[in-house]
């Protein structure tokens, strides 16, 4: 299983980028979160899975407001802000 982990909190350089993610909807994933996200996906039928917790309103306020600003984001990415679920709602 390949797993493609977010921002990890109180681990590593990505400590100091975590106050400018959330700002943009991206939050970490504490240790503890982490270790119990890591149980369950060995436990699921998976080859590859991206682990990072979004809130998708803010992400996607944000593209928005990049695409209004001239930004080139492709057109998948606003799709996926307003119809995505989150497989792992429990963490």
């Amino acid at each position: 299983m390949s797993i493609n982990w977010g921002v990890w909190s109180d681990v590593g350089s990505a400590v100091k980028a975590t106050s400018q993610m959330q700002e943009r909807g991206i939050s970490a994933i504490t240790p503890s979160q982490g270790i119990d996200i890591f149980e369950f996906l060995l436990t699921q039928p998976i080859t590859q899975v991206g682990v990072i917790p979004i809130n998708w309103q803010q992400f996607g306020q944000g593209l928005y407001r990049g695409l209004l600003s001239g930004s080139r984001y492709p057109n998948f990415i606003k799709e996926t802000t307003t119809s995505s679920s989150n497989i792992l709602t429990n963490y």
